[in-house]
């Protein structure tokens, strides 16, 4: 395995910050830049690596890509991947080591991160014990109100000296201040911030990463925390309990930063929603698409998040502004096409709203992807049909304007509306992973959502939608499908 991490050198820092592999993504993670540049703030000298990045690179065209994601997720071993993964770790500790810090910030995304995160820790500790290893991000919990096995293991293991959990960016300002007892370091209490604190935060700083490894390169930032959705099967809710949110003027300013910077012009979003507010969002809509028409030769794109909203609040007027602005790609969580699983759900727009959406877009020159879930509590075979015949009817019209992501079947998370209330809804979990339930009455269980999800990812694929496959999302369907049960 060659150096894969070659092209970084190494400079004298008080404070490494990196991403945690593995996270199947071909766009920069957001959460390194963000608190690196609080870091500076706090007076310490910093570099902020999206190390995950060169790894995803080289998983691409790996020869064993399924013995490294059934490796990353369950730690499965593999001769064929061990020295690779051996390698991988050290020189990844090595990388980071070499900048001579006093201390590493590992960030973990999501769950997927746990397995790696462990082994990079052991390195770390084994090579330099008197560097402060913290991890953070919500792939250091079950979920992001979850319980603290995990990271409370790593802490009590002795493989690193602090976790942090919550609005990330407040808290690492209060542990460079060597303020450890603050709400949120080693504990699972914190506090939310207010949109007076999210406009008080420095601009993500992106100087250490390489755009190049990106397919796609976009400054990431966040306009708000939280949701205006109480969605059953989420527990983002649970974790942010109001809606913050940055005012359009401001979030437009770092647009033109970020785009002075960097020389990029595409921008991706991370909120749960980009039009919660729609108030800030018209602003932010108005000043891009002046923006825009001002600057040919430098226009803005974004993609974000963002929810279906019926036509009597989201004209045909917010659509042409939407477009203006330079939208290039609204990521929709539809998750059914059935009206009344979406009901069930709490995703309050209907069919005709999607038609209408549909329409719109389309006219307007827009790029959805519907981010679709299969099998929900309720779902039964009828269901699974009507998807299947509205995916025929509507390709000849919009298999252009539509990307369908069938991202996973049916999870059931703690610290949500389906796990509070899965005795009255029938539901057995037998997970970790959350996948594992079955519904007592309709017969529901992991195999059978897991076949309907192959059958219509089949069916779109024959009708000619665009569709996203992932590694990752793979290996788990191909798990399901060929478990006993």
């Amino acid at each position: 395995m060659k150096n894969i991490f070659a092209s970084i050198a190494p400079k004298d820092v008080d404070v490494v910050l990196v991403s945690v592999p593995w996270t199947d993504t071909m766009m920069p993670l957001m959460a390194v830049a963000a608190l690196k540049s609080v870091t500076i703030e706090a007076g310490k000298s910093c570099v902020g690596l999206d190390l995950n990045a060169n790894i995803y690179d080289w998983t691409k065209t790996h020869p064993h890509q399924n013995k490294l994601a059934d490796f990353f997720f369950n730690n499965t071993h593999y001769s064929e991947i061990e020295d690779d993964i051996f390698f991988l770790y050290k020189l990844y500790a090595e990388t980071l080591l070499a900048h001579n810090p006093k201390i590493i910030g590992l960030s973990l995304l999501t769950y997927a991160c746990q397995v790696s995160a462990k082994y990079i820790c052991y390195f770390l500790r084994k090579l330099a014990p008197e560097v402060t290893i913290v991890v953070g991000g919500a792939g250091c919990f079950d979920t992001m109100e979850g319980n603290n096995f995990y990271a409370h293991d790593l802490l009590e293991s002795g493989l690193i000296d602090y976790y942090i959990r919550g609005d990330g960016e407040r808290v690492w300002q209060e542990f460079l201040k060597g303020n450890y007892t603050y709400p949120g370091i080693n504990s699972s209490d914190w506090l939310q911030l207010s949109n007076n604190d999210l406009e008080s935060l420095p601009y993500p700083d992106y100087d250490d990463y390489n755009f190049n490894l990106y397919e796609v390169a976009a400054i990431c930032l966040i306009g708000s925390r939280g949701c205006v959705r109480t969605c059953t099967f989420c527990d983002i809710i649970e974790h942010w309990t109001k809606f913050s949110y940055r005012s359009g003027e401001h979030i437009f300013q770092e647009m033109l930063l970020q785009n002075k910077r960097y020389g990029i012009r595409n921008f991706k979003f991370q909120d749960s929603l980009i039009n919660g507010n729609l108030k800030e969002y018209k602003k932010l809509l108005q000043l891009l698409a002046s923006h825009n028409e001002k600057n040919p030769e430098n226009s803005f794109t974004w993609s974000s998040y963002f929810i279906f909203r019926p036509e009597a609040q989201f004209d045909e007027s917010w659509w042409k502004l939407t477009a203006k602005s330079g939208a290039w790609r609204l990521v929709v969580g539809v998750e059914s096409l059935s009206e009344n699983i979406r009901h069930h759900m709490g995703k309050k727009f209907s069919n005709e709203d999607i038609e209408f959406s549909l329409r719109m877009a389309k006219k307007y020159g827009l790029k959805f992807l519907f981010l679709m879930i299969t099998g929900y509590v309720t779902e039964v075979q009828a269901d699974i049909d009507f998807a299947e015949q509205w995916y025929k009817d509507h390709a000849e019209e919009y298999r252009d304007v539509i990307k369908i992501q069938l991202g996973g079947t049916l999870g059931v998370m703690p610290n949500t509306w389906l796990d509070r209330n899965k005795k009255d809804l029938n539901v057995v979990v037998f997970g970790p992973p959350y996948q594992h339930w079955n519904n007592t009455v309709t017969g529901s269980n992991p195999k059978q959502r897991a076949l309907w999800q192959k059958h219509l990812f089949k069916v779109c694929q024959d009708l000619g939608y665009t569709l996203v496959d992932a590694i990752d999302n793979h290996y788990i369907l191909e798990l399901l499908i060929n478990e006993k049960n």
